[in-house]
């Protein structure tokens, strides 16, 4: 667990066991180093509520790499933290799931230009 200016970060597992019963790529080697298993880091952020007193939550994802530090783009959004109590009501545009953010850093720290 890493503290950044009052934000809590946890490493997600190594490799791909953080990736869970999402489809999504493997996660590729660190490009620097070398390590075959990078880890996905979760930062919680802001907390504040919606127009239907729902509790909301900045929630940021990125690839690091254990070994050498490196570490992918940060994938950012906001969280509804009752999104499983509301499975009947629709998505706000706004809003989004952490299995969308978690794919897209994943998607970035994939990215390699050959």
């Amino acid at each position: 667990m890493k503290y950044r200016k009052g934000i809590v970060c946890n490493l997600i597992k190594g490799n791909n066991d953080a990736l869970g019963e999402v489809n999504m790529e493997r996660l590729k080697r660190c490009p620097f180093c070398g390590y075959e298993k990078p880890g996905l880091m979760m930062c919680k952020g802001r907390k504040f509520v919606n127009g239907l007193d729902q509790p909301i939550e900045q929630h940021k994802w990125y690839v690091q790499c254990p070994k050498c530090k490196a570490r992918g783009s940060v994938s950012s959004g906001k969280v509804n933290l009752w999104s499983d109590l509301n499975k009947d009501l629709p998505i706000p545009g706004w809003q989004t799931t952490d299995d969308q953010i978690k794919s897209i850093a994943v998607k970035l720290w994939n990215y390699r230009i050959d």
